[in-house]
């Protein structure tokens, strides 16, 4: 899977620089798994282009979290089918 990332935030890099309500984004983050990272790292660490300081496992909770954040009703399915 390629996760394509900016030098910017996690919460920048799930947004994808959309708009999109805290609330929403703060959940795909925690279903992603991906807030202690964040807690761990600080709200604003930025990782290099490409994502170059961060593991295989923490870009795909990115890609993950991008997943979820676009709610359509068969990624959805897609993703409850995956986690089962």
């Amino acid at each position: 899977m390629i996760c394509y990332l900016k030098n910017n935030t996690i919460r920048d890099n799930v947004r994808l620089f959309n708009e999109y309500n805290q609330r929403e984004v703060d959940e795909a983050i925690e279903s992603a798994e991906i807030s202690k990272f964040i807690l761990e790292k600080g709200e604003g660490y930025k990782w290099g282009e490409k994502g170059n300081g961060l593991s295989g496992d923490e870009k795909q909770r990115i890609s993950i979290a991008r997943f979820l954040l676009r709610k359509t009703p068969e990624k959805c399915t897609e993703w409850d089918r995956i986690i089962k």
